[in-house]
Formats: structure tokens, sequence, C-alpha cells
């Protein structure tokens, strides 16, 4: 069977000729062509003979594929290092193991395991969910051969490419989640014909478009959360069958709420749709979804009343409409779900009061004895906290959040038999008189806010006990749950930010009530901590601790918050003088809980801008901090003796740099890579005359390389790699002559390589790869004699090795490979003894190879004693991915006998066409050099029947060539 390919815009084509059919075109996976040729022939016969279906392998192949290159199959383009796409997943590809024990394949029957149980449980209470998950019974009949793929499991495995349209060629598959990876493009309409499929996500990926024919598709679980799809949301609804399972959430959805909803799927136990652009009105109609357990909406623009159909959703455990436009009253209704948990209503613009059944037995608040979270904060809601309210929730909940509301009165006792209560939230509304002493008897309460109200009287000891309400009892007793009479704080208590502050000027009106958020005649200072209106170094220690969860940086720093103890006793601190100099937090747990998870945002503040007032500080190092957030103040340019600031590998700090920091005349390290600030590179940067390292990668800076580079004449370590950097590289960049690390790759540089870069004479490593550099790599290379390190790969890059590179003295590793270089190896790179990594493939070179360095035993691992002049560029006819033989192919591959190479290291074959050999034939014969006049239009775009010398048929077949330099017909 003879077969060619040909690409028809993003399709592959496989045209062969059958002996009874004649031509035949086969659209095939792009990276079908890169296969074996009896491997080609096995999967076209079973295509054939399988009403048009690959085989599983195949299909697997090319899932591998558009995962890790997308759809374009251009592995020579892919470089994600230390993160490859399935790196994890061993045997993927290996032809010797069945398909069957490629790890995150299934075949057969499907064992259930706690990753399988209902999504719902894990968006809802993550990995921890407890108990068993009824599956039904086992009906064994109806599951596929042991041989036939039913579960892909490939969440998690930092793929970033595309999803292949073929999938859906796995017959058997009943799950598929590809959920937690970078994956890109439209889900595709072949996804509707899964004949099995019973769960999909595709969750927290990058997906666009809308759903498209996917809407077709019958699953029971459907998980398309945290992508970016669009289009209306009846798209979503209308045309998923038997969804019993549908997320939705964090897209740009819009349109309204179908008002057939419920008809059009009954059997929908939970829907998500959060975080989207939904409006309209919540339909009379919603309560006749009698298996809802779970909907949210919140987030959107929803609007109008709550319909009060809702009381007859007898199952439902969540409902979330938070953060929308709804307006009227709260439904008594609302207690018809006796199943609820979760009732969430916050940031709407629900008015009146808090509604109570009068006699009606089915509709009081004491139905609903499973409800643990009820937040009906930032509404309208007036009139009073009615008693039979309270105690109807009293019994299992833990949370109660009714802030920033009107409702007056006072506080009820029966506040007080809540006894399960661990929130309870009634700021910034009226209420008025004391504080029940009843409240001192909740044991299990953890957070409360009575601030900005009218409160009198006393706060009842029980509340004070150390640290059982929150961390800052402990250090403020019950001034952390209210500030006293003629007190006050931006917060209404003491916590992180400092002390309450004496107002003592208070109008008769004001100075009895307690938790007071403001004074006519004093400011509030953020980081006084013991309330007497000044700022001391000690007290900026201490919010610095405060404010990211000291408690839990470890037992070291306990004595942090001991003001007794001074600043240069403190660990972490070094003093010179009796001044801090010096702040190296590396080892402190920084934002975190007890358990070492992140806390949540209020509770990790980052750099205080009053770290400033730090006046003598030269030392600031923070690295490795993980979940230190916020960004960098822009007072740390008052901070005149700075000289090392390490904020390295803080991936939740963002926010741009500051040009303050331009004026640190002292600064010499500066090293925020691996973090996650953004804008530009300031220029001011590079006014530091002293600076000497600049690590900046791995961060989301954008714009291009400041003109003002070459004003850091001590830089030594300039580091920008892996941004989002464009424009070029400066040619003051030859004015850096300490500068010994150029780090740049991983960006879209483009432009040339500047000639000036030769004048930095201190440079060892160039590390530009790529990028979209052009041009040809300057000779002026050769003249830094110090020079070790080139690393140039994949760029656009023309032109021939520079022979000068060669003669370095201590150059010993060279790579660039994936370029448009040609010409031949220079005898000097062969001459070259300290060569030990010379890296080629992928260009446009020819021979000879130096026999210097095919017979060099110390070169690229020393493969050359077992491939010799291949283990430098694989001949001609022969290819690798990596252009040259290596131990993990056994050698370079031989081309199929339709194909062949053009250049020595070469990483795919080709179909050679007459362009081709006489293009390759100018390069060798050096025709840059010829007469212009007598081989004009070479190499041009016009087709080789216009090249001067060339002699073609008119149906356009090469007859005869003509070189007038060498009078050879």
């Amino acid at each position: 069977m003879t077969f060619k390919f040909i690409s028809e815009g993003n399709k592959t084509i496989c045209q062969y000729r059958d002996p009874r059919n004649g031509n035949i075109n086969i659209e095939v996976p792009k990276f079908v062509s890169s296969l074996p040729a009896e491997r080609i022939a096995q999967e076209l016969h079973h295509y054939l003979q399988s009403n048009a279906q690959w085989s599983q392998r195949l299909v697997l192949e090319s899932l591998f594929h558009s995962l890790t290159y997308g759809v374009d199959y251009k592995p020579e383009n892919y470089d994600h290092p230390g993160f490859p796409c399935l790196g994890s997943k061993a045997h993927w590809l290996d032809s010797n193991i069945h398909i069957c024990r490629w790890e995150g394949v299934t075949c057969g029957n499907i064992h259930p395991s706690p990753k399988d149980r209902p999504r719902v449980e894990q968006k809802l209470f993550g990995e921890k969910v407890h108990g068993d998950y009824d599956w039904g019974p086992a009906e064994e009949h109806k599951w596929p051969a042991a041989q036939s793929v039913t579960k892909l499991d490939l969440s998690e495995s930092k793929c970033q490419g595309t999803l292949p349209p073929e999938l859906y060629m796995l017959t058997q598959l009943r799950r598929l989640d590809l959920s937690k990876n970078s994956l890109r493009g439209t889900i595709p309409d072949t996804y509707a014909n899964f004949p099995h499929l019973e769960f999909l996500d595709l969750s927290h990926n990058f997906f666009t478009g809308s759903p498209g024919k996917l809407g077709d598709l019958s699953v029971e679980e459907l998980w398309l959360g945290h992508n970016q799809l669009d289009g209306p949301m009846h798209l979503y609804l209308t045309r998923t069958p038997d969804v019993r399972y549908l997320d939705i959430s964090h897209n740009k959805i819009t349109g309204t709420i179908p008002s057939d909803i419920a008809q059009l799927r009954p059997n929908l136990m939970g829907f998500f749709a959060e975080y989207n652009k939904i409006s309209g009105n919540l339909a009379p109609s919603l309560g006749k979804f009698r298996q809802l357990s779970y909907l949210r909406l919140d987030h959107n623009l929803v609007e109008g009343t709550i319909p009060t159909s809702v009381g007859l959703l007898e199952n439902l455990r969540l409902f979330q409409l938070n953060n929308n436009r709804l307006n009227g009253t709260l439904p008594i209704e609302l207690t018809g779900m006796r199943q609820l948990e979760t009732l969430l209503l916050s940031v709407n613009e629900l008015s009146g009061s808090i509604p109570v059944a009068d006699g009606e037995d089915n509709l009081q608040w004491s139905n609903m004895l499973l409800l643990k979270q009820l937040d009906i904060d930032s509404n309208n809601l007036t009139g009073t906290l009615p008693p039979s309210f309270v105690l109807g929730i009293s019994s299992s909940l833990t949370s109660l959040n009714l802030g920033l509301n009107s409702i007056t009165g006072t506080l009820p006792p029966e506040l007080g038999r809540m006894k399960h209560v661990v929130q309870l939230n009634l700021p910034l509304n009226d209420f008025e008189g004391t504080i029940p002493f009843e409240l001192g008897r909740l044991l299990e309460l953890k957070e409360l806010n009575l601030t900005s109200n009218r409160l009198e009287g006393t706060i009842p000891r029980g509340l004070c006990d150390e640290g059982r309400v929150n961390n800052f009892v402990q250090f403020y007793s019950c001034n952390a749950i209210l500030c006293p009479a003629g007190t006050f704080h931006i917060d209404g208590a003491a916590n992180s930010q400092g002390a309450c502050r004496s107002c003592p000027k208070a109008k008769d009106s004001l100075s009895k009530l307690l938790g007071r958020t403001t004074c006519e005649e004093e400011d509030f200072l953020i980081g006084d901590m013991d309330g007497d209106g000044r700022q001391s170094p000690r007290e900026m220690l201490v919010l610095f601790y405060m404010q990211n969860s000291g408690l839990t940086w470890g037992e070291k720093y306990s004595s942090w918050i001991n003001t007794a103890v001074t600043n240069c006793e403190l660990p972490g601190i070094t003093c010179v003088g009796f001044e801090i100099a010096k702040i190296d937090l590396s080892d402190a747990q920084l934002c975190t809980d007890q358990n070492g998870k992140q806390v949540p945002p209020d509770q990790c503040r980052g750099i205080p801008s009053e770290l400033a007032l730090l006046s003598n500080l030269e030392v600031i190092a923070l690295p490795r901090r993980q979940f230190l957030r916020g960004s960098i103040p822009t007072e740390i340019g008052l901070l005149s003796k700075l000289r090392y600031l390490d904020l390295s590998h803080c991936p939740e700090m963002k926010g741009p740099i500051p040009t303050e920091i331009g004026i640190l005349n002292h600064m010499k390290v500066l090293n925020l890579a691996n973090s996650h600030f953004t804008g530009t590179i300031p220029s001011e940067i590079f006014q530091l005359t002293q600076l000497e390292k600049l690590h900046l990668s791995a961060n989301h800076f954008t714009g291009t390389i400041p003109e003002q580079v070459g004003n850091a004449k001590s830089l030594r370590e300039f580091m920008i790699s892996r941004l989002f950097l464009k424009g070029t590289i400066p040619k003051s960049i030859g004015k850096l002559i300490a500068v010994e690390n150029f780090e740049l790759y991983g960006s879209s540089i483009e432009g040339t390589i500047p000639k000036e870069i030769g004048k930095c004479s201190s440079l060892k490593r160039l590390d530009a790869f790529n990028n979209n550099l052009t041009g040809v790599i300057p000779t002026t290379l050769g003249q830094i004699e110090s020079l070790q390190i080139i690393h140039l790969k994949k760029n656009q890059l023309t032109g021939k090795l520079p022979e000068e590179i060669g003669n370095l003295k201590f150059v010993s590793w060279i790579d660039v490979s994936s370029n448009i270089l040609s010409g031949s190896i220079p005898p000097s790179y062969g001459n070259n003894r300290m060569i030990k990594d010379l890296r080629l493939g992928g260009n446009r070179l020819h021979a000879p190879i130096p026999s210097s360095l095919c017979n060099n035993n110390k070169i690229n691992g020393g493969r050359t004693r077992t491939y010799g002049c291949d283990a430098i560029l694989c001949p001609l006819g022969y290819y690798d991915a990596t252009g040259y033989a290596n131990d993990s192919n056994g050698g370079c591959t031989k081309c199929n006998d339709d194909k062949t190479t053009i250049y020595l290291g070469s990483t795919s074959c080709v179909e050679l066409r007459p362009e081709d050999i006489l293009s390759m034939f100018y390069d060798v014969m050096r025709g840059e050099l010829w007469d212009e006049s007598e081989v004009h239009m070479w190499k041009s775009k016009t087709g080789i029947c216009h090249w001067d010398g060339v002699v073609c048929e008119e149906d356009g077949t090469l007859v005869s060539l003509s070189f007038p330099l060498t009078q050879a017909d």
C-alpha cells in the first residue's frame, strides 16, 4: 500500500491507491504522517474495516499529541521545561505496553474510587468526602470487554494543548476527566457522538466558544465550569437530555433562565451556574424541580423577587443566589425547604422584615432542622430580629450573617440558644441596648462581629476568654470584641490593624457606644498597636506579624507579639547598633493556618506600607513564602538604605514594581523571580548604578526591555526569562560590561541580536532560546573570551555558524537548534576540546561535519562512541526529534521510502520537491556569492521556472538547468 499526505488548511489528508477502488482520501490526525509505513497501513486497514473508526491505540496517541502540542502538531515548537504534559503518566506511547496499562487509562468494568464520586461532593466539600456513594446494583453484563477503554482520567496533567475530534471513537468510554489542565480551543462537535459516556469533566481549563453540539450529548454529569465559554444559557439547558449534574459556572454565559427549565430537565439534581452574566427573573416553575438538591446562581444579574414556589423544593440542600439584583421581601415559604443546609442571599436588594409565620405549622423556621448557614447580609432588611426566628434556626445553625442591613431593636437573648453557632455577624445595623449575657454561653463561637450598632454596657466575660472568639482576644481582651465606650477603631474592634484609640471629645450621644468606627477629633493610625496615637518600630513588626497570621509562623517566632522583647532580640531580625537593618523570614510559615493551609485574604495582608518607617532597613528577605499575598508598597522608596530585596517564589504576590524603587541608590540585589507581579519593567530600575543582580523571570510582566538598560553598569546577573515581553534587545546592552549571566528565554523578543553584545566582556552565559529573534548570530560573540554557554534554539536565526564562536577558549555548551541556519559546521568547532554539548539539529546545515567532532568522545554525552557523526547531526535520509542520534530512539530513524530529508540534522522527513533540491544546491554551492545578473530570482517565491538557468515545460515540469558561470548544462 502506497500513500502520501497532503495538508488542506488545518486538515491532513492521507491519499492512497486501492487496487479495487482507485484513489481514496482519508482525513487523519496530523501526527499519523510521522508513523512508520507499516503502522500507517495497519491503521488504514482498521479504519476501513471498522466503519471509519480508528483503533483505540491511535485515538489515545492522538489524544496525547493534541494535549501536548495542540491542533497544529508541531513538536519542534513545544517547550515547557519541567512541566511536560502527561510527564508523570508512565507508559504513554510505549508500543511494547498495552494501552490498558497506560496510567490514567482504565479498561473493562470500572471499580468506583473516591475520586469517582459525583463531582458535586468535591465541588462543595473538597476532596475530604466521608461515607459511601450508592453506585446502584452491579450490572456486569452491560460492561464491555476487558480490552475496551472505559475510563480516562488525565486531570491535573499540566497539558496546554487542544482536544482531538476523534476521541469519541472510544465507543465504550464511560468516564472522561480532563479537568484542571490549561487546555484551550473549542470543544469538538464530535463529542456529541459518544455512545455510552456518563461522566464528562472539562472544568478548570481555557475552552472558549459556545457548547455547539455538545448539548446533544447524553451524560449524567457534565462539568464545564471555570472556562471561557459563552453563548446564551438556554443552549446549555435545552439540549442535555439526561443530565443530573450540570456545571457551567465561572464562564461568560449570558441570557435568561428558561421559564420551563423544570420541564426541560426534570431529573436535574445539581445546577451550578455561578459567576456568569445570566439575567432575568426566577420563574415560578422553579418549584417543580422536585429532585433538585443544589442550586447556585450567585454572582450573576438575576433580578425580581424570590418566587414562593421555592418552598416546594423539598430535597434542596443548597440555595445560593447571593450577589445578584433580587428585590422584594423574604417569602416565608422558604421554610418549606426542609432539607436545606445552606441559604445564601447576601448582596441583593431584598427589603422588609424577617418573616414569621402566623400559626401555620408547615411554614415555620423551626422546620428547617438541617439549616447550617444563613447569609442575608448586605440587603435592605428592616424591623427587629424575631425571637421565634432565632429559636427556629437554633438547633443546627453554625453561621448567621445579617450585617449591613437596617435591623433595629435589641439583641434577643435567644441568640444564646444557638449552641452550635461558630460564626455570628450582625454589624452595621441599628441594634441598641446591651449585649445579652447569654452570648457568653456560645462555647463553639469562633467569629463574632457586632460593630457599628448602638450597643452599650459591658461585654459578657465569656466572650473574652483567651483565643476563643478570635485570635486577637488574647492580645486585646474584650477590646477585640468591641472597642469600649470612649474609644474607636476603623473596624470597631481591636485587630491586626492596631488597638482601640481614645476619643476623648465624643458627643454625649456617642460617648457610651461600644464598637465605634470613627472619631471626629482623631484619625486612626494603622500600626498603632497600643492605642497611644504613635507608631514605633516595634509596633511595625507587631503589625506585620498580626497582619500575616503570625501565630502560626512557628514556635521560633512566638516572641514577636511580646512587646517586652526588644527588636534586636527577635528571631529573623538583625540590628546594626540598635536599629533594624535586616528582616529575614525565609523560614517563617507566613499566612498559614495550624494545618499548614493557606489562610483567607483578610488574614494575610502582605508587606504593610508602614514598614517604610524602618528607615535604617537594608535587607528584606521573604523568599519562597508561597502563601504571602499583597504587592510591593510604593512607600518602599522611603527605605533609602535598602540594598537587598528578595520576594522570589511568592506566587501570591501581585501588582506592578513601584517606580519608586529607582531612587534606592544602594540597591544591589532585586529578586522577584517566580512570583506573579504584573505591569512593565520600570526604566527607573536601571538608574540603580550599584545594582548587581536583577531577577525578574517567570512573572507576568509585559512591554519591552527598557532602552535605559545600559545604565546599570554594575549588573552581573540580568534574568528576564519566561515573561510576556516583546520588542527588541536594545543596543545599549553592550554597555553592561560587568554582566555575566543574561537570560531572556521564553518570551516574544524579536529583531536581531545586536552586534554590540560583543562588548559585554564579562559575559559567561547567553540564554535567549524560544523567542522570535531573526538575523544572523553576531560574530562579535567570538570576542567575549569568558563566554561559556550560548543557548539560542527555537528562534528564526539565519546565516552561517560563526567560526569565531568555535575559537572561544571556555565555551562548553552551544545550542542553536531549531533555527534557519545554513552552511556547514566550521572546523573551529571540531578543534575546540572544551565543547561538551553541541546541538545544531533542525537547521539547514550540510556536509561536511568536521571529523574531529565525530571522533570527540566527550561531546554530547559521549554518544559519538556509538553513533559517530550521527551524534552530531542525523545524515541525509534520516531524522530525529532532536536532530541527532541519541539513546532514546537507538539512533536516527530512516525516512519512509517516499520521503527523505534535505539537510543534516533534520527533525522530520519531507516529500522532496525540485525547488527543495535546487535550494539545497544553492546553499551548498554558496549561491549567495553567485553573480546576481546570472542567477536572478533564485530562492524567490515566484516558482523555480522563473529562476535564471531553469527551463520548464508548459506544465511546469523542470527539463534542464544551465549555469553560465561554469558553462555546464
